[in-house]
């Protein structure tokens, strides 16, 4: 990744199971750091977040190297694992109750601006840039 210059940013939401207004002020402040540390092992950048207590929505910065359904299914496991563990007491493997609804949305956001190109182009060839 030393050589690539990237700049994906994808939106994503995704609920908890039913629409339930589930996640207490404890349980969100738990998903909020679980979600953070997830991202920085990914190389994931966070832009904007909010986690409310029946949904999440986050703004990233992605790498190339990952799928969005990968981000998605890091993101939404890791969490779930640990709140039902931690908040719920029920060990992994058990399927009696989700935390989240299976689906989410993701949207990628932003756009290349000429001056973008300009700048990377000048920087790999000298400046032989054409528009």
């Amino acid at each position: 990744m030393n050589h690539t210059i990237h700049d994906i940013r994808l939106c994503y939401v995704w609920t908890t199971y039913n629409k339930q207004k589930t996640l207490t002020p404890e349980m969100r402040k738990r998903v909020y750091s679980l979600l953070n540390q997830t991202c920085v092992r990914n190389k994931i950048i966070i832009l904007n977040w909010h986690v409310a207590v029946d949904f999440v929505y986050m703004v990233l910065s992605c790498p190339t190297r990952l799928a969005p359904s990968d981000i998605a299914k890091f993101l939404k496991g890791r969490t779930s694992k640990m709140l039902q563990e931690e908040f719920l007491g029920m060990k992994q493997g058990s399927h009696e109750k989700s935390l989240w609804e299976r689906g989410y949305l993701c949207k990628s956001i932003g756009e290349v601006t000429k001056e973008m190109l300009r700048a990377y182009v000048d920087g790999q060839r000298g400046g032989d840039f054409q528009s």
